[in-house]
């Protein structure tokens, strides 16, 4: 009786993992694709307008570099 118990148990482990895996396989696969679609449109974007790109990149480090500056520096 109890290894009956038991095997029941340890099947509904089983069942829930399997369906568990499954989801996760799902989510990695949708992830992928939508951020391999907008991998695709950010390089377009960076290819059509590259000097507003490089414009953008260099404003963000800056900030970034200011931010961090007067983080670390305060007293």
């Amino acid at each position: 009786m109890a290894t009956s118990t038991f095997q029941k148990i340890s099947d509904g482990i089983s069942h829930q993992l399997h369906g568990a895996s499954e989801r996760i396989v799902d989510f990695k696969d949708d992830t992928e694709r939508t951020l391999g679609k907008r991998i695709d449109a950010f390089a377009r974007t960076v290819k059509r307008h590259p000097m507003s790109s490089i414009a953008i990149g260099a404003g963000a480090g800056l900030a970034t570099g200011y931010l961090l500056a007067f983080f670390i520096h305060r007293d």
